[in-house]
């Protein structure tokens, strides 16, 4: 994954996660945040200030496994 989107660091993107059950299962959800770092295992993504879902830094780290697409987002909808 780091060669595909590693160039994408400090961008902010629009991930959408896999929710649910098996492979036929068609639910998603989506986070949209700043790219802090691309590894094998996932992502970690900084979150808009008003999205309660991180930490106290407002990151989190979705693992590859939950991740069906990941997008560039335009710029000024993110802040």
């Amino acid at each position: 994954m780091e060669e595909l989107i590693g160039g994408w660091t400090g961008m902010n993107v629009v991930v959408v996660l896999r929710v649910g059950g098996g492979m036929t299962e068609h639910k998603h959800s989506t986070l949209e945040g700043t790219l802090l770092k691309v590894a094998e295992s996932g992502v970690l993504l900084e979150l808009p200030k008003d999205r309660p879902l991180g930490g106290p830094t407002n990151q989190t780290f979705v693992p590859i496994t939950a991740i069906l697409h990941v997008c560039l987002l335009e710029r000024d909808k993110l802040m």
